[in-house]
């Protein structure tokens, strides 16, 4: 049986990109567990592994500023 080295890579890709969405909502998760615990995360977003923590020093402050915009 012969595999060409295309059919074995696409194979691969599709295993990674699941593996980045599964390790990446676990990811995210558990940044959101962490935002319950602390005030000073502001907000959580991304997706798969590229994921960005909002640090606010004051939740009052950003909270009026989101309103105001």
């Amino acid at each position: 049986m012969k595999i060409k080295f295309d059919d074995l890579e696409c194979g691969l890709e599709i295993c990674w990109n699941r593996n980045v969405n599964e390790v990446g909502g676990h990811l995210k998760n558990k940044l959101l567990e962490l935002q319950d615990k602390h005030e000073m995360i502001g907000e959580v977003r991304g997706k798969g592994l590229f994921c960005g923590v909002e640090l606010v020093k004051d939740t009052y402050v950003t909270l009026r500023c989101w309103l105001i915009r």
